[in-house]
């Protein structure tokens, strides 16, 4: 029936709502976890990995936890995760990869190509020497 119908539309938007708070409070969270270990190199590979899987979605709600994560100093996070831990490969690794998360955006290629993405990387002046090299889990 018609009131069966609203109710569950209700029931789901309540739901999404539910999602982005849960996912603003992990982001939030996380960023802070960032910031307050900076010398605990585990803190900061799985901070970046965790930001990463929160972020990667490529649908309207992936970009606006992209924009979120920004906005609360991810990007800055991760950029002085690289400088704290340059002789750690994982941190490295988990870092960059969260830098070109967070600064890429896609573009579909030309009309006739494949209509795969496409990824192409802000410059991001004055980071660690890594950034800037081709992130293999982007370009598989």
């Amino acid at each position: 029936s018609d009131a069966v119908g609203r109710s569950r539309s209700s029931f789901l938007m309540a739901c999404a709502r539910a999602q982005r708070a849960a996912a603003s409070s992990a982001i939030e969270a996380v960023v802070a976890a960032l910031r307050a270990h900076p010398r605990e190199a585990g803190v900061q590979e799985n901070g970046c990995l965790a930001l990463a899987k929160i972020c990667i979605s490529g649908d309207g709600a992936g970009r606006a936890r992209k924009q979120r994560a920004v906005e609360l100093g991810a990007l800055e996070a991760a950029t002085a995760a690289l400088r704290a831990h340059p002789h750690k490969r994982d941190v490295q690794e988990q870092a960059q990869g969260l830098c070109y998360m967070l600064a890429v955006v896609p573009r579909q290629s030309g009309a006739g190509g494949p209509s795969r993405p496409v990824w192409q990387g802000v410059h991001l002046a004055g980071l660690h020497p890594n950034v800037g090299r081709v992130h293999p889990t982007l370009h598989a």
